[in-house]
């Protein structure tokens, strides 16, 4: 986290704009490597398992964990409308995705996945860099 918080900082970025690019990529490649490995034992459950509890353990233990120590101000400048924009919408692609996809989730989602997460990462690209 200290090298992200300084290059951040000579950069003139976002922490925010840091910590949910590089910080987040950093703390999720074990999460990656677990998944990864249940695809490939043939394990789906376990895959699924590692994404849906992983994601639900950030949201809702760490906020909450995070709130009783400390309030935490949640303004739309720090968190981003974009950034909640970006949750809401995947949610909803993966809910559609359940109702089309006859309980698969195909290459074709896993490419739209991959090209909301491209338009995720250039728009922070380019906030960071033209503070916009």
């Amino acid at each position: 986290v200290d090298p992200a918080v300084w290059g951040a900082r000579q950069l003139g970025i976002s922490m925010m704009v840091i910590s949910s690019t590089i910080v987040a990529f950093g703390t999720s490649v074990p999460e990656l490597a677990v998944t990864i490995a249940g695809i490939v034992k043939k394990r789906h459950d376990i895959a699924l398992g590692n994404i849906i509890g992983s994601n639900i353990f950030n949201i809702l233990l760490i906020f909450g964990v995070t709130a009783c120590i400390c309030p935490l101000p949640l303004n739309t400048q720090d968190v981003g409308i974009f950034n909640l924009t970006a949750m809401g919408i995947t949610g909803a692609a993966l809910f559609l995705f359940m109702l089309k996809g006859r309980n698969t989730l195909n290459r074709a989602h896993g490419i739209i996945l991959l090209l909301l997460y491209l338009v995720f990462m250039i728009y922070n690209c380019h906030t960071a860099f033209t503070g916009k």
